[in-house]
């Protein structure tokens, strides 16, 4: 699942915290205050997220201030990461744009910041998709891309939900285009690139169709949602655990790897911005078989019952059954589930975990602190790499878009 990779990074973040932790009780299976957990109240976790959130978002503000200084720190510090050349984009897009629809930014403000990230993003999806003449508006299909895509689609969104005009006729042109694929797909997922396909892709383009529906004032995207949620039912489900697999057989007719903590938690926050429902029943379905209780730590298991089956760059570290990667995007997941324990307990690691890779900059001869040796850390950053934080930003700030600026009325809460 390749959207998954992304947690590597922002999954290490918990490693600290997650590596004091002792065997403890079995998962809970609802929402309510985990059985032996120690953890914040919820208010005290509110304070700790809102203090990390101010931090994310004063070294994003400064960031951005030069835009070709930003891209030349992606190209120099994410190139080794899975789509590093467009997450580091994106996922701060979707974080500016939760900031605003929780009141935290003005929307102009936000918008402004969005515009700048996409204006960075859309070269990358050029140099990937590489459409005729290097323009996007030239696509006479999808071309077997729904990762660069929809997910570029799903900040075009953002930017329209904002008010923006800047990028419709793109954000119109490309969501034509994958109504149009998924109109042919029949509900089957769509290629994430050219040579290989997850489930999860999909999602991200069903939140962009979407949201184009709620701001073009159309009722296009409906049925296909519709569609693709029924073949998962019929074909992507795990039947041991009711949930969706992460992986799909060549012909899409067979589970070819069992549901993953890591799709599920992106899943969930893409999910929960247009179709609440569904995401709260997959949330209560997910921490029934999925969440872990160690006492000192705790989290989304990568594998279900907190199984450790492996560990991959999909998961992050797996330790004493709990999915780094899972867990870190399950911050998000938290929110979209409401559910305010979890979410304290998991904040209180991210707190925990930013003190250690400060501990690891200090003890470290300067510009030598790294994780296993391969990523390097800096105390300028939250998570101790630029990766990272942009994966934290967008998970920590998770915040349905309950109306857009212009359009059709919002999606049912």
């Amino acid at each position: 699942m390749r959207p998954a990779l992304v947690m590597l990074c922002t999954g290490l973040l918990l490693l600290p915290a997650l590596a004091a932790a002792q065997p403890g009780a079995a998962p809970p299976t609802d929402t309510a205050s985990p059985a032996g957990a120690v953890s914040p109240a919820p208010a005290a976790a509110e304070g700790q997220a809102a203090a990390l959130v101010a931090d994310l978002r004063t070294e994003f503000d400064g960031l951005l201030a030069d835009p070709d200084s930003y891209a030349r720190t992606v190209e120099s510090e994410c190139r080794g990461f899975p789509e590093g050349d467009l997450f580091p984009y994106l996922f701060p897009a979707f974080a500016y744009t939760n900031m605003a629809a929780s009141g935290l930014v003005p929307r102009d403000a936000a918008r402004e910041k969005v515009t700048t990230l996409l204006k960075l993003a859309i070269p990358s999806v050029v140099r990937k998709v590489r459409p005729p003449r290097d323009d996007l508006m030239r696509l006479a299909s999808y071309a077997s891309h729904a990762t660069y895509l929809c997910q570029l689609n799903a900040g075009l969104a953002a930017h329209a939900y904002l008010g923006g005009t800047d990028f419709l006729p793109l954000f119109d042109h490309l969501s034509d285009l994958l109504l149009g694929a998924l109109g042919k797909s029949g509900g089957e997922p769509l290629d994430s690139f050219p040579s290989y396909s997850w489930p999860f892709d999909t999602i991200p383009c069903l939140f962009s169709l979407a949201m184009h529906d709620r701001i073009r004032g159309t009722l296009r995207a409906g049925l296909l949602a519709t569609q693709h949620f029924d073949w998962i039912a019929r074909y992507g489900t795990d039947p041991g655990t009711g949930l969706p697999a992460s992986r799909m057989s060549d012909d899409n007719r067979r589970m070819a790897e069992q549901p993953r903590g890591c799709d599920l938690s992106l899943r969930l926050l893409f999910l929960g911005y247009f179709d609440r429902d569904a995401a709260r029943g997959l949330y209560k379905a997910y921490v029934t078989r999925f969440w872990v209780e160690r006492f000192v730590a705790a989290g989304f298991g990568e594998w279900p019952d907190g199984r450790e089956k492996f560990s991959d760059m999909d998961s992050g570290p797996i330790l004493l059954g709990i999915g780094a990667g899972a867990s870190a995007m399950g911050i998000g997941a938290t929110r979209v589930g409401g559910d305010p324990f979890r979410f304290a307990r998991l904040v209180s690691q991210v707190v925990a975990a930013r003190a250690a890779v400060r501990g690891m900059v200090d003890a470290a001869a300067p510009g030598r602190a790294s994780l296993g040796g391969m990523i390097p850390l800096s105390a300028g950053y939250v998570t101790g790499f630029l990766f990272g934080d942009a994966v934290l930003f967008f998970s920590m700030t998770w915040e349905p878009w309950p109306s857009p600026a212009t359009g059709a009325a919002a999606v049912h809460e």
